[in-house]
């Protein structure tokens, strides 16, 4: 059961409207809307998977880029990339891009070849991927350690008495 709409005003106005329904439990829902929200999720889904690659492999910044001028898909090159960083580690990964970029290959068959290629050279079983939980994922963030230079100068300035006194919290 619906009337006829409601209306949600900033002054004079009108910044959304929907109809209005008795119904219990109803979900109310524009089309275009929901349209404008998957397309806003989707992309984000895009930007976390590019940033947990480019924060722990310092080198796929380059291979993104050297693809996107060759009219590579980014979407897809990523989700790739991520599943070999899954299943090799970020540092195999790291030198297995180096390698591709080096032969001017910004592809992921070729970050593959080197991954296979250095594995064979160490003469290693395969690895494999071992699924985790969101929640096992979301605790294995990389972390960037900052710079400690700043620690230096809060000792700046005082000689040595000053310094033991504060680490012992008395007089020495």
């Amino acid at each position: 059961m619906r009337s006829a709409g409601r209306l949600l005003l900033d002054g004079v106005a009108v910044i959304a409207s929907h109809p209005r329904s008795y119904d219990r439990g109803a979900q109310i829902e524009e089309p275009a809307h929901l349209e404008r929200l998957v397309t806003e999720k989707r992309e984000a889904r895009q930007h976390r998977d590019t940033d947990r690659l480019t924060k722990t492999v310092p080198a796929s910044p380059l291979l993104l880029t050297q693809a996107a001028e060759r009219g590579g898909r980014l979407g897809a090159l990523t989700r790739e990339l991520l599943a070999l960083w899954e299943r090799y580690g970020a540092d195999e990964l790291q030198a297995a891009i180096e390698i591709a970029l080096e032969r001017g290959v910004p592809h992921p068959n070729a970050v593959r070849l080197a991954l296979e290629q250095r594995r064979e050279a160490r003469q290693l079983p395969p690895p494999l991927a071992v699924p985790l939980s969101p929640a096992a994922q979301q605790r294995d963030v990389p972390v960037r350690p900052h710079g400690l230079d700043g620690y230096d100068q809060l000792v700046d300035g005082r000689d040595s008495s000053d310094v033991l006194q504060g680490e012992g919290g008395h007089d020495r």
